[in-house]
């Protein structure tokens, strides 16, 4: 009878599922027997359990931690509650000379986790352009843990200016976005705080929702950080200015256009200004008869009615070859608040101009002597340039800076060549550059500077020994085939001279054993006969 108990009970131990209870935390649910160590998988975790007598059961956890659980209590470690209910005597096993019993387990997992919580407070969420705005960002780690790996983020549109921050940095996304970006880490019941200004620069409704994650020591966490709209109208005056042209030829024209516009339906405004910044490689030719010339440009100061506007046409002229950049300024009082709008605008200028035409070899053998010939040639055939002169600079050793005065004028389609430089290679195998700049005077009283960089390679000589020609490539596959003949009729002879000897020696082997039985026979006759 007790070994049909004992075989229940060892089925029972074998066929017992673990179970997970419904109840909250439960991640095992079973029973233990103390007439033997039993494992416990539980996920990839495993827990070893003993149960001693009835009134201890022994747990061995994943991490190899030991706890002691008091028959019907609970006790924890590691984030782990272990709980018994109370054990039961089962049978006497004679094999093992002790009372069997055992005990119902269940193990309780509670995640500390850390929990972060957002507050953001914008200054002010209606802006006018120009206007700025703070926005003061708190963060608090609410839960039971510390919080890793925390990155908020703020994604800002190219509409408005970041124009301070405090203990955040900036990233570029593209061309129309820009991200504020705050990373770290809070303990448990800590804050942190930041702050970053932005200032409007257009007519815009942006709605603001920063992007917080964090890793709350469980998972990572996406934190819903929520919406909020910041607005900005347009100008209560309105500006749209454009050029008819965007590039022009020296001595070409280009028209300016510009409208100030009143948009307000209820107010004028007074006291309009508009400050137009002329540089000097631009003449005016002609501009509108409200515009007063100065010596920065032109400007004007009046009245626009209520949904009126002022028209002002300019014409420039290009005098200097570059890329010219107009500044455009307007003011106007609403509230008795002062607004300004600033603006640029590109007008680029070209013309013909001196080209260099230099002769360099891209690379040279080490210790080779080199030649550089260079061109200067004036393709216009309008424009004389005055005061060309030439300048040569470069790192290869033994090359001083060579300066050449190519003549006061050179006239249209006229040209200048320089033939007597060169220059020894040196033996590094290297990349070396060799730097070209031509200075002249156009008929504008304009310096123009063009410049060149051309690199040259030193290839280094290879040692003679070192190198295989053609001929011994040749001459050695043409050996190697005589030689694997020459290996095999050897093989061939050797072969043959052994089947020849293994032939002679069978032959000598029959011979032998047939005299030694002829020898047998005769004596075997002679007794027979006696």
């Amino acid at each position: 009878m007790q070994k049909k108990r004992f075989l229940y009970a060892v089925l029972l131990i074998i066929i017992l599922p673990f179970v997970y209870a419904d109840e909250e935390g439960v991640i095992y649910s079973g029973t233990i027997y103390s007439n033997q160590t039993e494992k416990v998988g539980i996920g990839n975790q495993t827990f070893t359990f003993d149960l001693i007598g009835s009134g201890h059961l022994i747990v061995d956890l994943p991490s190899y931690a030991r706890l002691i659980v008091q028959n019907g209590s609970c006790d924890s470690k590691e984030g782990y509650d272990i709980c018994t209910n109370g054990s039961t005597f089962l049978y006497y096993d004679n094999n093992l000379n002790k009372e069997v019993y055992s005990i119902d387990v269940k193990i309780y997992k509670f995640e500390k986790k850390a929990e972060i919580e957002l507050t953001k407070i914008i200054e002010s969420a209606y802006l006018l352009i120009d206007e700025e705005t703070k926005i003061n960002i708190e963060l608090e780690n609410t839960g039971d843990t510390k919080a890793v790996d925390i990155v908020y983020l703020d994604i800002i549109p190219s509409d408005f200016e970041i124009v301070k921050t405090v203990d955040v940095i900036i990233e570029k996304i593209n061309s129309t976005h820009r991200n504020i970006r705050w990373e770290g880490s809070l303990l448990k019941g800590k804050k942190t705080t930041f702050v970053y200004k932005i200032k409007a620069l257009n007519k815009i409704t942006f709605e603001s929702k920063p992007s917080l994650a964090y890793n709350d020591g469980v998972e990572i966490i996406k934190a819903d950080t929520g919406t909020q709209t910041i607005t900005v109208p347009d100008y209560r005056l309105n500006m749209t200015y454009g050029l008819d042209k965007e590039k022009i030829k020296i001595d070409g024209e280009a028209s300016l256009d510009i409208i100030l516009t009143n948009i307000d339906d209820k107010k004028d405004f007074w006291g309009t200004s508009l400050i137009i910044t002329i540089p000097q490689g631009l003449e005016i030719m002609t501009n509108s008869e409200k515009l007063i010339k100065d010596e920065n440009g032109l400007r004007w100061t009046g009245k626009i009615s209520k949904q009126g506007s002022v028209k002002f046409n300019i014409k420039l002229k290009g005098k200097f070859i570059k890329n010219h950049t107009l500044g455009i300024k307007t003011a106007f009082s609403i509230n008795g608040t002062k607004k300004n709008i600033e603006k640029t605008i590109n007008l680029e200028v070209y013309g013909d101009t001196l080209t260099i035409e230099p002769i360099i070899d891209k690379s040279v053998q080490s210790s080779a002597e080199s030649d550089i010939f260079i061109q200067v040639r004036n393709p216009s055939t309008k424009y004389s340039f005055k005061d060309v002169e030439l300048t040569l600079e470069s790192n290869i050793p033994g090359i001083e800076k060579i300066k050449r005065n190519l003549g006061k004028i050179l006239k249209p389609l006229g040209h200048v060549q320089i033939n007597n430089i060169s220059f020894i290679a040196p033996e590094q195998n290297k990349d070396y550059s060799i730097n070209i700049t031509l200075r002249y005077l156009s008929e504008y009283g304009q310096f123009i500077k063009v410049k060149q960089e051309h690199i040259v390679t030193v290839i280094r000589g290879e040692d003679k020994e070192e190198r295989y020609s053609p001929e011994t490539v040749v001459e050695e596959t043409i050996q190697e085939p005589k030689k694997i003949i020459k290996e095999t009729q050897e093989e061939e002879s050797k072969e043959k001279d052994i089947f020849i000897s293994n032939i002679i020696m069978k032959l000598f082997g029959i011979i032998f054993i047939a005299l030694i039985v002829s020898y047998f026979y005769l004596i075997k006759s002679k007794f027979t006969k006696t």
